[in-house]
């Protein structure tokens, strides 16, 4: 999605040095990303804003505004060029022909809708919530999901959505089975004691007779 890791770096360096150049997407590309952005730029040039790895004179913010917030004290002729530890993450306004822009169907980094299937069936839980992907695609596997799980509630998110996770909810029969697991193991040491007690007095008197 060019949000992370060294892709925005790379498509950075491509806009700066070639002249033709190829992006492919293999994956899906959430909405508000600069991935999503360049897919749907409907003109020959798509400009986004990536974070890349950069010294702070090639970032779009001016230097000494990152000086103020990182080294207030510090004099801006020290870090002047490239030779300084500032090297970071900043963010980069860039432009990128749309002819370079393409997308790959049928490959994915993520598991496959049985592969998730089998997943949820393992887990057991009560809800499930499709929280990541294309809202259509999402709608398809919760449905494929419905038929196939013991699950209560299957549905997708909607966006910034508040899901409730707690012991009567996700995981909540594993938490009641290993609270009385525990229980039952603090009685058992308390009989334990009490045994201890009785053999170490009948220990006593043996020795007394």
């Amino acid at each position: 999605m060019l949000t992370g890791g060294w892709s925005p770096f790379y498509l950075w360096k491509l806009t700066e040095h070639c002249e033709d150049a190829r992006v492919l997407f293999v994956g899906y590309q959430a909405a508000g990303t600069p991935g999503r952005a360049l897919l749907e730029e409907p003109g020959d040039v798509a400009s986004v804003t990536v974070s890349a790895l950069m010294y702070p004179e090639e970032a779009d913010r001016p230097t000494e505004a990152i000086l103020e917030d990182r080294r207030p004290d510090a004099d801006p002729a020290a870090y002047e060029g490239q030779d300084n530890d500032l090297y970071d993450f900043y963010e980069k306004s860039i432009e990128v022909p749309t002819a370079w822009v393409k997308r790959v169907g049928g490959l994915s980094g993520h598991a496959a809708a049985n592969t998730l299937l089998q997943f949820a069936r393992d887990a057991d839980a009560p809800q499930v919530h499709l929280v990541h992907g294309d809202p259509a695609v999402g709608e398809e596997l919760a449905a494929h999901l419905e038929g196939n799980v013991d699950a209560e509630t299957v549905q997708v998110a909607e966006p910034m959505e508040t899901i409730s996770v707690s012991a009567s909810g996700v995981g909540g029969d594993l938490r009641a089975e290993l609270d009385a697991i525990r229980a039952e193991r603090e009685r058992l040491a308390d009989d334990l004691e009490s045994l201890d007690d009785r053999i170490a007095a009948l220990e006593d008197r043996i020795e007394r007779e």
